[in-house]
C-alpha cells in the first residue's frame, strides 16, 4: 500500500488513525476519521483521507463525495486530484479519471505516478494520440521508464496501443535501429505491410547487421521480388546462420520461384524451426535413398492435416521405389482409415505405436522430405485424377443424403482457417452471400469448427441456404468427411484442409487465396492437385472482392456440368 501522507497538523488520534489506514483497518481508521471531521467538517486532509479508506472499501460514490470536497477546500493539492483520479480508474469511469489525472498532472507535472496513471487513463478512454503525449512526457521526467515502457510494449497483442508505445520510442531515439524494427513488426502483425516495409528499410540503413530486419522485409516482399527476398534472407542467414526459421523461410521463397532442388534441401530446416527431432525420437537413421528391399521404413507425420495429404502425394512413387520394403506410415489418427485405404500396400499406424515398433525400423523419414526424393521438377508431378480414395458405403450415403437437394450443382464451401495468423486468408460467410443468388445450385457446408452462429446469421439475414449433413463432425470424421467431398460436384473454400483433401480426391475445387505462395512452386497452380483451380488477390485487398468472379464462373461450371451429364445420357 502506498504510505499515507500525514497532514502537516498531525495530532494523535490522526496519527492513530493513519496508522490503522496504513495496517489494513480501514473501518477503525474511519471511525476515528469520521469523529475528526465532526470537529473539523471542512478539514481538506480528513475529507481526503475518509474519501481513500472508501475507495479502498469499494465505497466509490461515497469516495468521490469525500474527496471532492476536499478539492473545493484546496484545489491546488495535486495528490487529491491524483486520488479522485484513481478512484474514476477503479471505476473504469474513464474521461472522469483523464480530467481528474490531468489536473494532478498539470499542478504537479514532474509527479511520474500521475503521468503513468493519466497516460493509462487516457489509453482507456480511447485517446490514444493524448496517451502517446503523456507517455512521452513520463519518459521525459523519468527517462529510466524508456526500457520499462518497451518491454510493456513487446508484451502488448499486436494494435493500437502498441503502436503508440513504439512510435513514442521512435520519436525519443529516431537513430535507434531496433525502435524502426519495432514499429514495422507491428505494423506487419497489423497488416499494414507498406508502412512495415518502409520501417524495416530504415532500420536496415542506421543497422545494416540486423539480421531480423533482413528477414522480415524478405518476408514483405512478394514473390515477383524474388531476387530482393533473396538477397534478404541470405544476408539474414550470413548474420545468423544457425536460425532454422530464417532458413526455413528461404526455403520456402527458393520453392515458390520454382527452384526446387535447393528449395527442397534447404526446406529440411523446418524441423528444426518446429522444434521437431530428426528422428521422431526412434534413434533410426534417416532415410537417404539407400536400398530398402528387405527394410523397414517409417515415415512419419509433421505439420497439420492439410499439409499430410498434400505430401500423401509422394506416397505413390515411394511404394514403386520401395518394392520389398515395409512402410509404415504415421500419420493423424483422423486420417488414418482414409490412408490405409488409399495405400493399401502401406500399413498406417497411429502415433502411440511408433515408440512400440521403433526397433523393427532400419529407417525413418518425415513427410514433408519426401518431395526431396520424388518432386525435383515440375515434370516429376503426376497428373493425377486423386490418390485419396473414399469409403464406397459412405460415399453411397453422402449421395443420397444430397439427392433431395433441388439443385443441379452441389457445392461445398469452407470460408475460414481456424489457424493462427490465417486472418488475411479468411473471410465471413455473410461476404460470400451473392454466390448464393444464382439459380441451381445447392451450397452443403465443410466449415469446421464453431459455426453455426454464423451460419443462421447469414441464413436469416441474407436470406442464404447452406445445407448441413447431420451427424457428420467436420472436424473429428474425416473419412465421412472425403465421403461427402467425393459425393459434390465442386468445392469452393480459402485456404484449408479442405482444399488438400478435394484435390486430393480429384474432386474440382476452387481455391481463393494470395497469388506467389509457396506451393505453387513458381506456377500460377497448385501442381499437387491437378483438379485445383485458383482465384487470388494480392494483400491487402480481402478474398471476398473475388466474390464476382466466382459467381461468374459459377454459371460457366454449372453449363459445364449439365453439358457432361447430357452427354453421357
Amino acid at each position: 500500500m502506498t504510505a499515507l501522507p500525514l497532514p502537516s497538523h498531525a495530532q494523535s488520534p490522526l496519527s492513530t488513525a493513519i496508522g490503522w489506514h496504513r495496517a489494513g483497518k480501514l473501518k477503525e481508521a474511519a471511525g476515528i476519521y469520521r469523529l475528526l471531521l465532526a470537529e473539523t467538517p471542512d478539514d481538506p486532509d480528513i475529507l481526503h483521507l475518509l474519501g481513500m479508506v472508501g475507495q479502498q472499501l469499494g465505497h466509490f460514490d461515497f469516495a468521490v463525495r469525500h474527496i471532492v470536497r476536499a478539492i473545493e477546500q484546496d484545489p491546488s493539492n495535486a495528490l487529491y486530484h491524483g486520488s479522485l483520479g484513481l478512484v474514476f480508474l477503479a471505476q473504469q469511469d474513464y474521461p472522469h479519471a483523464v480530467m481528474a489525472l490531468g489536473n494532478a498532472a498539470r499542478l504537479q507535472p514532474e509527479q511520474a505516478d500521475y503521468l503513468a496513471n493519466l497516460a493509462h487513463a487516457l489509453e482507456k478512454a480511447g485517446a490514444g494520440e493524448d496517451a502517446l503525449r503523456a507517455y512521452a512526457a513520463l519518459l521525459r521526467v523519468r527517462p529510466s521508464q524508456a526500457e520499462a515502457c518497451l518491454n510493456v510494449a513487446n508484451a502488448l497483442p499486436a494494435g493500437a496501443q502498441r503502436d503508440r508505445l513504439y512510435r513514442l520510442a521512435l520519436a525519443l531515439n529516431p537513430a535507434n535501429a531496433a525502435n524502426h524494427y519495432n514499429a514495422g513488426r507491428n505494423a506487419r502483425e497489423t497488416a499494414r505491410y507498406d508502412e512495415a516495409e518502409r520501417y524495416y528499410r530504415r532500420a536496415l540503413a542506421i543497422d545494416p547487421a540486423l539480421g531480423a530486419a533482413h528477414a522480415n522485409l524478405a518476408m514483405l516482399l512478394p514473390n515477383r521480388h524474388a531476387s530482393g527476398r533473396l538477397t534478404h534472407y541470405t544476408a539474414a542467414m550470413a548474420l545468423d546462420p544457425a536460425h532454422s526459421g530464417i532458413r526455413t523461410d528461404c526455403a520456402l521463397t527458393l520453392l515458390g520461384q520454382g527452384d526446387l532442388p535447393r528449395g527442397w534441401a534447404l526446406h529440411e530446416e523446418r524441423l528444426a524451426k518446429a522444434g521437431l527431432p530428426e528422428d521422431r525420437a526412434t534413434g533410426r537413421p534417416r532415410w537417404y535413398g539407400e536400398p530398402l528391399v528387405g527394410k523397414t521404413l517409417l515415415v512419419w507425420r509433421e505439420q497439420g492435416i492439410g499439409d499430410q495429404m498434400m505430401f500423401a502425394s509422394c506416397l505413390p512413387d515411394l511404394i514403386r521405389h520401395a518394392e520389398g520394403c515395409r512402410i509404415l506410415l504415421e500419420c493423424d489418427a483422423r486420417l488414418a482409415p482414409l490412408f490405409q485405404r488409399s495405400f493399401p500396400e502401406i500399413e498406417v499406424i497411429q502415433p502411440s505405436q511408433v515408440a512400440a515398433l521403433a526397433e523393427a525400423v532400419d529407417f525413418q523419414i518425415p513427410i514433408g522430405s519426401l518431395p526431396l526424393h520424388f518432386r525435383w521438377r515440375l515434370s516429376d508431378f503426376p497428373h493425377h485424377a486423386g490418390y485419396l480414395s473414399p469409403a464406397p458405403e459412405r460415399r453411397a450415403a453422402m449421395a443420397g443424403a444430397l439427392a433431395g437437394l433441388p439443385g443441379e450443382v452441389k457445392i461445398g464451401l469452407c470460408w475460414r482457417s481456424i489457424r493462427p495468423g490465417r486472418k488475411t486468408l479468411t473471410t465471413e460467410l455473410e461476404a460470400l452471400a451473392p454466390m448464393f443468388d444464382a439459380p441451381g445450385l445447392d451450397f452443403v457446408n465443410l466449415q469446421y469448427g464453431d459455426c453455426d452462429a454464423e451460419i443462421a446469421a447469414a441464413e436469416r439475414d441474407r436470406g442464404i441456404r447452406l445445407h448441413r449433413v447431420e451427424g457428420l463432425d467436420l472436424t473429428q470424421d474425416l473419412d465421412g468427411v472425403a465421403a461427402l467431398i467425393a459425393s459434390l460436384d465442386l468445392v469452393v473454400t480459402v485456404g484449408t484442409s479442405v482444399g488438400e483433401m478435394a484435390g486430393a480426391l480429384g474432386v474440382p475445387c476452387w481455391r481463393l487465396g494470395r497469388p506467389h505462395e509457396w506451393t505453387l512452386l513458381g506456377t500460377g497452380e497448385r501442381p499437387w492437385f491437378p483438379s485445383m483451380r485458383l482465384f487470388s488477390l494480392p494483400r491487402p485487398q480481402p478474398l471476398a472482392a473475388l466474390v464476382p468472379e466466382i459467381r461468374d464462373a459459377l454459371a460457366g461450371f454449372k453449363r459445364d456440368c449439365r453439358s457432361f451429364r447430357l452427354g453421357q445420357r
